[in-house]
């Protein structure tokens, strides 16, 4: 007889068999699905948000090795090293101390030069930024204008800084830092000031000379607060100097930004206004004073 035509043997007919019976069981189970009859009764789950947790396993959130029907053991107090761990991880200034190569040298700050002319960039980035959000902030609210208008309103300030920085660039090369510095931040101090005898209600023209000085004067300061800074930056520490200084610019003007929409939001009237010009003045102020005492007349190349 052929092979072709020969009889299965028992160990075909099992070899079939358990190929089709995985196929033949999960169609049956597709039909039974589609007919609504669940194969096999669901499995009940450990818990639900009605039911409590089934004696012996530990609910969410609860210690590893607690069951649910333990009574809860008071946590123990961190061992000493603990604490001081968490200590040095929610200080960064003792991190820094206590680092091998910090990345911000406690030293570095010991220099006058650096730090005061750090402090410097913070107070006239405050008082400056300040003038330009309460200034279009009010423009805006009380005066009605666009967003546009109130753009072409600030722009005396903002077009005086790029003639003050290349004005102060030639000028440092003769007569250094420090009459620049506290020239302009006095310069800053006076146009601030004048916002308070305009008046509240002061026609636009009479706002354009106090926006200008304010705007010459803090850019007229920022290259020999920069140039001060980079100058007393130790060999190798030039990118840490220049970092500090830019930080402490944008915490000054965000400070000045955030004091100004303060004092705007709970003042009555043009109240606001005027006391935020007051605080960015009596920030130049502090800056000049500052210059003076920490900014040298010749400062050295980085």
């Amino acid at each position: 007889m052929p092979e072709a035509e020969r009889p299965a043997g028992p160990g075909m007919r099992d070899r079939a068999l358990s190929q089709t019976g995985p196929a033949l069981r999960a169609l049956l189970s597709r039909l039974a699905l589609l007919a609504g009859a669940p194969c096999r009764p669901p499995v009940p789950a450990a818990h639900d948000g009605l039911r409590r947790p089934h004696r012996g396993t530990r609910p969410p959130g609860g210690p590893p090795g607690r069951t649910a029907h333990e009574p809860v053991r008071a946590h123990r107090p961190a061992p000493p090293a603990r604490r001081r761990t968490r200590a040095r991880a929610a200080s960064p200034v003792l991190r820094e101390r206590l680092a091998g190569d910090p990345a911000l040298p406690p030293g570095l700050l010991r220099s006058r030069a650096l730090s005061g002319g750090t402090v410097i960039g913070l107070l006239f980035d405050f008082g400056f930024y300040g003038m330009v959000f309460t200034a279009s902030v009010d423009f805006q609210r009380r005066r009605g204008l666009s967003a546009l208008e109130t753009g072409a309103a600030l722009f005396p300030a903002v077009a005086m800084t790029m003639f003050a920085s290349a004005l102060s660039g030639r000028l440092s090369r003769r007569t250094g830092d420090r009459p620049l510095v506290v020239c302009g931040m006095l310069l800053a101090a006076l146009g601030l000031a004048g916002w308070a005898p305009a008046g509240p209600d002061a026609v636009y023209p009479l706002l354009v000379a106090p926006m200008m000085a304010a705007g010459f004067g803090a850019s007229f300061a920022l290259t020999g607060a920069t140039a001060t800074v980079m100058g007393a930056a130790p060999p190798g520490r030039p990118g840490v100097a220049s970092a500090l200084f830019n930080t402490a610019r944008q915490i000054g003007s965000a400070t000045g930004v955030a004091l100004g929409g303060s004092l705007l939001a709970t003042a009555a009237g043009p109240g606001g206004l005027r006391t935020g010009m007051a605080a960015g003045a009596l920030a130049c102020l502090i800056a000049a004073a500052l210059a003076w005492r920490c900014v040298p007349a010749k400062t050295r190349e980085p």
